[in-house]
């Protein structure tokens, strides 16, 4: 938080899950997208998911030493409800059957696919498609109390947005005292060593500074980046918006 303060950057305090509060500054208009390669967010409605958001357009492969070239895609929650005919309490089943944060793993044998074809077809019955789905063999929670967790997680007002300009300093006075704690050794002086990081630093957030953006800490440590294209180039903007994806 300190560095990101030295960086200019606002944060926000969530009371419980980032992507909670992420997802309600975004529809509230606050912000333009969560960037986030978690779909989750569309549970708490938020209206744009961006993902693949990447200076290097590079994301490692799980357990390879290895890249896939990656492009910027944006999920935009109207349109895909549109697209998958379903209603927000109808995509937040469909989650809890595939699994969420909170029935890790799902239920076994029922994918994306599966899972949507069983709620489109239940009519909103969703007591009938756990109870076939057999839920209670998997889970000890009930699924009501799961997607009751869901719709309301709490989230708060009490934020203030202001961008302010970087300060070299404090950022250089940050990474010096990160480096002695770490035991990080250098044949470079300390106060050389936190220029050259202090510089490094400021050249690989470019994007993230020019944009307007923001950070939001959940009450577990975890933080979520949050673009604001108030003030972004129109460039990025199109560069963004020519990619658009489905969730199933």
């Amino acid at each position: 938080k300190e560095l990101i303060d030295a960086l200019g950057l606002p944060y926000v305090q969530a009371p419980s899950e980032g992507e909670a509060q992420a997802s309600y500054m975004v529809k509230k208009g606050d912000a333009y997208a969560i960037v986030s390669q978690d779909t989750d967010c569309m549970m708490y409605s938020a209206t744009k998911i961006i993902r693949n958001l990447s200076i290097t357009q590079k994301r490692k492969k799980p357990g390879k030493l290895d890249y896939d070239i990656v492009t910027p895609e944006i999920i935009d929650l109207s349109e895909n409800l549109n697209h998958l005919g379903l209603d927000i309490d109808e995509l937040i089943a469909v989650f809890i059957l595939i699994g969420t944060d909170y029935n890790y793993g799902g239920i076994k044998g029922i994918g994306p696919k599966k899972a949507l074809k069983l709620i489109k077809s239940a009519g909103k019955n969703f007591d009938a498609v756990f109870r076939d789905a057999k839920w209670e063999e998997t889970f000890q929670v009930s699924w009501q109390e799961v997607f009751s967790l869901i719709k309301n997680m709490p989230v708060t007002d009490n934020y203030n947005l202001t961008w302010k300009s970087v300060d070299p300093e404090k950022v250089r006075k940050i990474l010096i005292e990160t480096s002695k704690k770490l035991g990080f050794t250098t044949q470079l002086p300390y106060n050389r060593l936190g220029a050259f990081l202090t510089s490094s630093l400021i050249k690989v957030f470019p994007f993230i500074i020019i944009s307007g953006s923001f950070f939001i800490f959940s009450r577990y440590g975890t933080s979520q980046l949050i673009i604001n294209f108030k003030s972004a180039s129109q460039e990025s903007r199109i560069a963004i918006k020519s990619s658009k994806k489905c969730l199933f």
